[in-house]
C-alpha cells in the first residue's frame, strides 16, 4: 500500500525519525517508481538530516516525473532550499522556478526573500514577503526577514517591532497560548 507507506513516511518525519522515513518512502518508490508525493517526501527527509545531494537527487526525480504537477512547486521550494544549504545550483533560479508553477506558495515567496536579501537586493525582499504575508505566512521568520530586510534599508523603528511580533509569537508557541 504506497499510500499508507508515504503516511508512515510522513508520521516518521513528524517525529523526527528521518532514517525511517526514508525508508518508508524508498518502499514506495519501489512499488510505485512514479510517485511524485513518495520522492519530494524522501527529498524533505534526506535535508533534515542534512543529506543535501541525496534530497536534491530525489527532488529532481519528482521534478523528471512532473515538472508542472501537484508536487512540483513543493519541490522546486524544497529543491532552493537544499540549494542553500549545500551551497549548490543557484536557489534563486529554483525558487522562480517554483512560483512559474505555483504563484500562490507562500513559502516560496519567503525563501524568494531570503535569497533576495542575500544578494542585497532588500527592496524586492520586501515586496516578497509581503507576498508571503498576504498569503498567510505570518511566521516568526517570516517576520524576522522582513526586519532583517527592513534594517538593512535603515527602517530600524519597523524592523524592531516586527522583532517584537516575531518574539511575541515565540513566546505564545512555547508558552501554549492561542494568541
Amino acid at each position: 500500500d504506497v499510500d499508507g507507506l508515504i503516511e508512515a513516511g510522513v508520521g516518521y518525519v513528524s517525529i523526527n525519525r528521518f532514517e525511517q522515513a526514508v525508508e518508508a518512502f524508498d518502499r514506495a518508490v519501489r512499488f510505485e517508481e512514479e510517485n511524485q508525493e513518495a520522492w519530494v517526501n524522501k527529498g524533505f527527509a534526506h535535508a533534515e538530516m542534512e543529506e543535501y545531494d541525496s534530497a536534491i537527487g530525489a527532488y529532481d526525480e519528482a521534478l523528471r516525473i512532473d515538472d508542472e504537477g501537484e508536487f512540483a512547486a513543493e519541490a522546486l521550494v524544497n529543491k532552493a532550499h537544499a540549494e542553500y544549504e549545500s551551497r549548490r545550483g543557484d536557489p534563486l533560479e529554483t525558487v522562480e522556478r517554483a512560483l512559474e508553477v505555483d504563484d500562490r506558495m507562500p513559502e516560496a515567496w519567503y525563501n524568494r526573500a531570503v535569497f533576495l536579501n542575500e544578494r542585497g537586493n532588500h527592496e524586492e525582499a520586501l515586496r516578497c514577503i509581503d507576498n508571503a504575508f498576504s498569503l498567510g505566512m505570518r511566521t516568526p521568520r517570516a517576520l524576522d526577514e522582513k526586519a532583517r530586510a527592513l534594517e538593512e534599508l535603515g527602517k530600524h523603528e519597523e524592523a524592531d517591532k516586527l522583532r517584537e511580533e516575531a518574539a511575541e509569537q515565540r513566546r505564545e508557541t512555547e508558552t501554549g497560548e492561542d494568541g
